[in-house]
């Protein structure tokens, strides 16, 4: 149980630095950030 317990809290501790990067990055970074996440986009390129 305290196995499951660390990787849930290594989870949340992660989310919230993706979601600072998200609130001041320029609107190049953003789409940058969603061209990134799309794979047969990045197969494509």
């Amino acid at each position: 149980m305290d196995e499951i317990q660390a990787s849930v809290d290594s989870r949340v501790e992660e989310e919230p630095i993706e979601e600072q990067e998200f609130a001041f990055a320029s609107q190049w970074r953003l789409m940058w950030l969603r061209f990134r996440r799309h794979k047969l986009a990045l197969v494509g390129s």
